[in-house]
């Protein structure tokens, strides 16, 4: 278990240092390590890219490196269009 978190720390350094998200470097080495595939690699590397996602938005928005009215109407359109497309996908 200590290389694979050794492993990722690293790729999470390097990786955040480019502004890249690791996930399509998590999920491989998760699964190299013998974790399983669907239930474990692809949503901890995910969860992980989230969480680096997650962080350059707080730190953007702390240097004021956002612009939040430009970016309402976007985020408006985008939560709309995936709430009709989520509920098309269920009833269907």
């Amino acid at each position: 278990m200590l290389p694979v978190i050794i492993i990722i720390f690293v790729l999470g350094f390097i990786f955040s240092m480019l502004g890249l998200g690791g996930a399509m470097l998590y999920i491989p080495v998760f699964h190299w390590f013998g974790f399983d595939f669907k239930s474990v690699a692809i949503p901890t590397g995910l969860f992980l890219n989230g969480i680096t996602a997650l962080s350059a938005a707080i730190y953007f928005f702390r240097e004021k490196m956002v612009d939040v009215k430009g970016s309402l109407p976007m985020s408006s359109a985008h939560r709309l269009a995936r709430g009709l497309l989520i509920s098309y996908l269920l009833i269907s």
